[in-house]
């Protein structure tokens, strides 16, 4: 996770629930070194006390953890 990654994450505005606790968005970038830009798919899932997360605390946003997919568009 880059900070150019890390930065396009936090500005996703538009998250497609899929329940209570999970969350898709997603966003475009090209990195250096990259010949096109990439998809990130983005799911979010919400801290509960009684069930671990999978994802990371990747971006400091208290209530959430992140898995992060890069996609070939």
């Amino acid at each position: 996770m880059t900070k150019c990654v890390k930065r396009e994450v936090t500005r996703i505005t538009e998250w497609r629930a899929l329940d209570d606790d999970y969350a898709v968005g997603e966003c475009e970038i090209k990195l250096m070194g990259w010949d096109r830009a990439r998809r990130i798919v983005v799911v979010r899932e919400r801290i509960r006390e009684m069930k671990a997360s999978v994802g990371r605390k990747l971006i400091d946003i208290p209530e959430y953890t992140f898995r992060v997919f890069v996609t070939i568009k």
